[in-house]
């Protein structure tokens, strides 16, 4: 984040729902990424990363 130094974060992958929900919010960000991710084999993975206990 912009202005701030590093901080601890645990990262985990996201599924059903909230994955919908977070791909598109970053197609609207990206339009060209449904045609990038369509040339993958499997689906794109969508990670959120989370400050980790006290960090935040």
């Amino acid at each position: 984040m912009k202005g701030r130094g590093p901080r601890p974060v645990r990262a985990r992958r996201c599924t059903g729902q909230e994955r919908d929900r977070l791909w598109q919010r970053w197609v609207a960000l990206d339009p060209d990424l449904d045609a990038f991710a369509a040339r993958r084999s499997t689906e794109t993975p969508v990670v959120v990363l989370e400050p980790r206990d006290g960090t935040a």
